[in-house]
């Protein structure tokens, strides 16, 4: 038997190291899809839920006189039409020019399915029930507009070069997290109606994401030198997104413990935004968490 080339074994090596992906990957839907489930069971289903929406709610209305509030308000407006323009441009130069019809295809179907379960979801399997908790806004859950930047910035990451992805998804996770937190600031959505949209996105592109594991197990990661591989150091990303993950579900439990008024921040002298905060940082880690995931699994090591 003649012996295995430098790169047949690399193939050899990579597809092995690769195999546990698309499991983890199915895993990783599972639980966005359970956690999907608890958020709305607790924040919509319970008094004490729904008491902490409506709070989180109340206090984002007395941020700084309107001043944040407008200050995000372009963003939302321009929201869904600049987030599919912009990912369907990369999606497809990346599909033109790299030759990445595949995952191209199915960075499309995740982004479509996850709009579409957002909105079946929100109109069709979610109910709100009237526990007596006093609240602007109705039926919410999950957040359509966080669907729809969170889908987009998903689609890009499945769509590009594993030596990319960290970036990508890095980037991706920043982008989702202030496009779900703006529509808190501006009254638009609950702090759990962003989380569970960002679960929702997850969840379904984890799924799309198997068959693109599957089809990259016997190829090879690409070295580079310079700046691209500074920029798209996978230990960098994962590491940053990770470390963000983190202090912000610690930030999660500890800025409700802190004195009343203490968080006021751009809001009046005194008033208390600390349930506002603790429901952004929620935002925060759930956004952070799904990219850390994202370039563990679907990033790659230089070789």
């Amino acid at each position: 038997m003649a012996p295995l080339s430098t790169t047949d074994h690399s193939r050899t090596r990579s597809g092995r190291g690769a195999a546990w992906r698309p499991l983890a990957l199915a895993f990783g839907a599972i639980l966005s899809a359970l956690g999907t489930l608890w958020v709305y069971h607790f924040f919509v289903r319970t008094t004490q839920g729904q008491s902490l929406d409506a709070e989180a709610l109340s206090q984002a209305s007395t941020m700084a006189g309107g001043r944040l509030d407008k200050a995000t308000s372009a963003v939302l407006d321009a929201l869904p039409t600049a987030s599919l323009v912009a990912a369907a441009v990369v999606v497809g130069l990346v599909a033109i020019f790299g030759k990445r019809w595949f995952p191209a295809l199915w960075a499309v179907v995740a982004a479509v399915a996850a709009n579409l379960a957002t909105q079946i979801l929100k109109n069709s399997v979610f109910d709100r029930p009237d526990l007596g908790v006093d609240s602007p806004l109705g039926n919410s859950l999950p957040s359509g507009h966080t669907t729809i930047a969170a889908s987009a910035a998903a689609a890009v990451t499945l769509a590009v070069a594993p030596r990319w992805r960290p970036l990508a998804a890095a980037l991706g996770g920043t982008f989702a997290f202030i496009s779900g937190a703006s529509t808190v600031v501006n009254l638009w959505h609950r702090p759990a109606d962003v989380v569970a949209a960002l679960l929702v996105v997850g969840c379904v592109s984890a799924l799309a994401a198997i068959p693109i594991a599957i089809q990259e197990r016997h190829s090879t990661a690409r070295t580079d030198d310079g700046a691209a591989r500074v920029i798209s150091h996978r230990g960098f990303w994962a590491s940053l997104s990770g470390a963000l993950a983190i202090i912000l579900a610690i930030a999660v439990v500890v800025l409700p413990l802190l004195p009343a008024g203490s968080l006021s921040l751009t809001g009046s002298e005194g008033v208390d935004t600390r349930t506002f905060w603790s429901g952004v940082a929620l935002i925060g880690a759930t956004a952070y968490g799904i990219s850390w995931l994202g370039i563990l699994v679907l990033g790659r090591s230089r070789r």
